[in-house]
């Protein structure tokens, strides 16, 4: 996925400038498909945040039992 977004950001960084409607809505259509993909890049982040703070907090607890 990560290499999808940064294919899809190299694409619109090097897409020439648009002179028809056509060529705007095809911009425009490449744009949203980079924000869908950045949109889904960041909520995978946030899951794995979510997981490591578990895992984390799970250790802490074990560490604890263990220590007493």
């Amino acid at each position: 996925l990560e290499n999808q977004v940064r294919e899809t950001k190299a694409q619109l960084d090097s897409w020439p400038e648009p002179d028809t409607k056509e060529e705007v809505d095809a911009y425009n259509a490449k744009v949203a498909e980079y924000n869908n993909l950045v949109k889904v890049f960041n909520n995978r982040i946030d899951t794995q945040k979510e997981a490591v703070a578990r895992y984390n907090s799970q250790v802490k607890s074990f560490n604890e039992c263990i220590a007493r």
